[in-house]
C-alpha cells in the first residue's frame, strides 16, 4: 500500500506540472496575442479632455467631491474608462449586414450606449455607470441637447479641413469627455470605442451568455427583439437585439442601459472561466474580434493589454453599478429628453464610488452580481 500510495504522490506530482505547464504554455499563447493585438490596435490621436479634472468652480454642490475618482491608488491610479458604442457599419461584410437586418445606413455619430467602468488600482472591484443616451446636458461650444449629440457634435465641427477618421473620432471623445466629466465630477482616464459589428463579433468570439428575462417582451420595429419570460442563451445577432432593445420595455432608454450592463458582467464571467481561458481558438477568435472593432486612446501608454491586466483578478461577483439618477422626462427644442441634475449627479456618483459600496462592504454584506436575477 505505501508504494501504492508513493507511486499516487508522484503521479499527482507529475500531473501538477504538466498541468501547470500547459497553463503557462496557454498563457505565453495569450501574451503573445495580446501583444500582437496591442500592436494593431486602433489607436486615436491625443484627446485633450483625458485626465483633466473637474474645475472646482463648475460644482456647485457644498460637500460634493470635485473628482470622486481619485481615490487612494494601491499600485498606480484609479481608472475611469469611458465606453462608447456606436452605430458604425463600415466594415461590416454584405452577409453580416443581411444577418443583422441593419441596412449601411447610419454611421458611426449614433453614439446610443456610454457607461463609465470605474477601477480602482488593485483591481478589486467594478464600478460600472451609466448615462442614457437621452440626458439632457450642456455641451461645451455647442447647444445643449441630448447626451448622444455630443460626440457627433466634436466629430463633425471640431476637426480640421482634411483631417482624418481617427481625428474626427478623437474630437467627438473630446467634447464627450467633456460633457461627462461635468455631468459626473469624474476624471476620465480612458476612452475606448466599440462599433456595432465589433460587438456582435464580440458575442460571436465569446458563445452564448445566459439571460433570464423577467417578462414576455417584443419590438417589432426597432431592435427586432422576441423572447418570452425566463432564461435563454443569447449570441450573435440575438445578443445584439437583447441590448439594442429599446421599446416595449417599461422605461425604455433606462431598462437598455441596464441590459448593458447585465449583459456586459454576464460576458465578462464567460470570458474569465476555464472554457474561454483554456480554449486557444475561442482566445483566439475573442482577440481577433477585439482587433477589428475598437478603437482606444493611448494616454499614459493605455492599451488592451493593460485593462486585461487590471481586470485579472476580478471576479464577476464585484461589478456592481446604476444609471444615473434622473429628474423624469421632459420636452427640450421640441424632443422628449431625461432630465438630469448636474449637481445631484455628482453627489450620486461620489457615493456610488466612495460610500455605499464601501459601506455595504463593511457590514459584511455584498452587492449582488449585476447579473442575477431577472432582467427587464
Amino acid at each position: 500500500m505505501a508504494n501504492v500510495g508513493a507511486v499516487a504522490r508522484v503521479g499527482t506530482r507529475v500531473l501538477s506540472i504538466l498541468l501547470s505547464f500547459t497553463c503557462l504554455l496557454l498563457i505565453g499563447y495569450a501574451w503573445k496575442n495580446l501583444h500582437d493585438l496591442t500592436a494593431h490596435e486602433r489607436v486615436l490621436p491625443s484627446i485633450p479632455a483625458l485626465g483633466q479634472p473637474l474645475p472646482v468652480s463648475t460644482n456647485p454642490t457644498p460637500g460634493a467631491s470635485d473628482s470622486p475618482s481619485q481615490l487612494p491608488a494601491v499600485n498606480g491610479k484609479t481608472q475611469n474608462i469611458l465606453i462608447v458604442g456606436n452605430d458604425d457599419r463600415n466594415d461590416m461584410t454584405d452577409a453580416e449586414v443581411h444577418q443583422l437586418h441593419t441596412g449601411r445606413s447610419g454611421g458611426s455619430l449614433n453614439t446610443d450606449t456610454m457607461m463609465i467602468v470605474h477601477l480602482p488600482a488593485d483591481g478589486s472591484k467594478a464600478t460600472i455607470i451609466s448615462l442614457p443616451r437621452d440626458s439632457f446636458v450642456d455641451i461645451p461650444g455647442f447647444q445643449s441637447a441630448k447626451l448622444n449629440a455630443a460626440y457627433p457634435d466634436g466629430y463633425v465641427y471640431d476637426a480640421p479641413a482634411g483631417a482624418s477618421e481617427k481625428q474626427h473620432r478623437a474630437d467627438g471623445a473630446d467634447v464627450l469627455i467633456q460633457v461627462v466629466r461635468n455631468l459626473t465630477g469624474l476624471t476620465i482616464d480612458h476612452f475606448v470605442e466599440v462599433d456595432l459589428i465589433g460587438f456582435y463579433r464580440i458575442s460571436e468570439a465569446i458563445g452564448p451568455i445566459t439571460v433570464n428575462l423577467c417578462h414576455a417582451t417584443s419590438d417589432p420595429t426597432g431592435s427586432h427583439f422576441h423572447a418570452a419570460a425566463g432564461k435563454m442563451h443569447l449570441v450573435g445577432v440575438r445578443a445584439l437585439e437583447f441590448v439594442r432593445q429599446r421599446d416595449g420595455l417599461p422605461h425604455t432608454d433606462l431598462d437598455r442601459t441596464a441590459r448593458q450592463r447585465y449583459f456586459l458582467t454576464a460576458a465578462f464571467r464567460k470570458i474569465e472561466s476555464a472554457d474561454m481561458l483554456l480554449n486557444p481558438g475561442k482566445l483566439h477568435n475573442l482577440i481577433a474580434a477585439v482587433d477589428n472593432s475598437i478603437y482606444i486612446d493611448n494616454n499614459d501608454g493605455f492599451s488592451i493589454v493593460k485593462l486585461a491586466a487590471q481586470l485579472a483578478d476580478l471576479d464577476p461577483d464585484d461589478i456592481v453599478g446604476k444609471a444615473i439618477p434622473t429628474d423624469g422626462n421632459g420636452v427640450e427644442n421640441g424632443q422628449d429628453v431625461l432630465l438630469v441634475d448636474p449637481a445631484k449627479v455628482r453627489v450620486w456618483v461620489n457615493n456610488l464610488i466612495n460610500g455605499t459600496h464601501q459601506h455595504h462592504q463593511h457590514r459584511g454584506g455584498k452587492p449582488k452580481p449585476i447579473d442575477s436575477g431577472c432582467i427587464n
